[in-house]
Formats: C-alpha cells, sequence, structure tokens
C-alpha cells in the first residue's frame, strides 16, 4: 500500500535507541500523521465501517502512520492537557498537530484510555477497526486488558491501549493515575473534560465534513 499520508522527502533521522526520543526532522511526519487520524476518527463517527469513504479515509490515515512507525519503531503515545507525550519524552508538535493531538486526547478520555501503543506493521484494516471502537466508544469495557482483548479478536494486532486509572487521596477528591490529572469534590475534572470532548466533537465532524467535500 503507498504511503498516502507520507511527505515526498522522507526524514533520515532514527531514534538514539528503539523507542526513544523522536528526532527533530519526524516531528512534522508525526503531526501529519495525528491530524490524519483525527479526520479518521471524525470519519468513524459519521460513516460504517463498511462504506467507501470510509475506507478511502481509513487508507490516507493508515499511510501516514506508516511512514511514522516504519521510519522510528514503536511509538507509545500519551496526550495530557495538550501535552504530547511520545516513549516518554514531550514532543512539540506543529500548531495543527497539537489540535489534532488535543482532539485524540478528548476521544481517548471518553473511552477511558490513557494511552495508545502502536507499532510497525499497522494496517488500513487495523486502523479502520480501531477508530470505529473510539470514535463510537464502543470498547465494552474501561479495563486495558480486556480493551486488547478485544481489540485482538477483530484482528488488530499492532494498536494496543492503557486505560486510566484512580486513586483516592481523600473524601471526594481523586487523582488520575499516571495522567497526572486531579479532581476535587467539585466536579470539575468532569466538567473540563466533558467540554473538552464537546469542542472536540464539534471539530472532529467538521473535519469529516471537509475531508468528503475534497474527496468526492
Amino acid at each position: 500500500m503507498a504511503n498516502a499520508g507520507a511527505d515526498s522527502v522522507q526524514p533520515r533521522s532514527k531514534p538514539a535507541r528503539p523507542g526513544g526520543p523522536v528526532p527533530l526532522d519526524w516531528i512534522e511526519p508525526l503531526s501529519q500523521a495525528l491530524i490524519q487520524l483525527r479526520t479518521g476518527i471524525s470519519g468513524a463517527k459519521l460513516y460504517t465501517l463498511d462504506s467507501k469513504q470510509y475506507l478511502r479515509m481509513t487508507e490516507t490515515v493508515a499511510g501516514a502512520w506508516q511512514t511514522v512507525l516504519d521510519g522510528l519503531g514503536a511509538l507509545n503515545i500519551n496526550v495530557d492537557h495538550g501535552e504530547t507525550v511520545v516513549n516518554g519524552e514531550r514532543v512539540v508538535l506543529s500548531a495543527y498537530g497539537a489540535l489534532a493531538a488535543k482532539n485524540l486526547e478528548a476521544a481517548m478520555r471518553e473511552a477511558s484510555l490513557r494511552s495508545l501503543n502502536m507499532s510497525p506493521g499497522l494496517s488500513a484494516q487495523e486502523l479502520a477497526v480501531f477508530m470505529q471502537l473510539l470514535a463510537r466508544n464502543k470498547f465494552g469495557s474501561t479495563d486495558g486488558k480486556e480493551i486488547n482483548r478485544r481489540l485482538h479478536e477483530q484482528g488488530v494486532e499492532h494498536i494496543t491501549v492503557n486505560e486510566v486509572t484512580y486513586v483516592a487521596v481523600g473524601e471526594g477528591d481523586a487523582v488520575m493515575g499516571s495522567g497526572g490529572v486531579a479532581g476535587g469534590a467539585g466536579g470539575g475534572t468532569a466538567v473540563g473534560a466533558g467540554t473538552l470532548a464537546t469542542s472536540a466533537r464539534s471539530i472532529l465532524e467538521y473535519d469529516a465534513y471537509q475531508w468528503t467535500e475534497n474527496n468526492q
């Protein structure tokens, strides 16, 4: 499959070690891959898994991610309060890439996911299934092991997830484990997450509309 989302000139740098920091010349391809993923998630909200529009969209998303994963190897991606962390290192994305990451964060929060693991070999079909489940929050569980089992059953071998965990620290208080988000008795965390998710949905729907208009 051609890498439809790839730039014509590929970066040459490789991580210093497998799973290491993202080299500077890979920031733009990674940003583009996140932008494509945002568009794919928006498409998954509007189209069914077998629709022609969605399958065409998925090919573009897959091309961008195949370029990145083939060049950088397996990635762990976590977005927390707009801060993108890849393989444990903060990454400063392009402006549009950062916006796409925030929308991914909102979709992941709705599904109670903390981070994604993506590895080389990822196919368009795997992405198509995963984006449908994420966009529609159809994982059927908030337990990471159970979600990964379901993904495996549906043929998704190159994406796994890690769930959000909560640890009580006092009456009415909670801390989001590994995500670094604290919530008080007043429910501020829930309101903030809801606002972020609502904003994300409107942007995602616009993305899908624009993609369809441009690719009739």
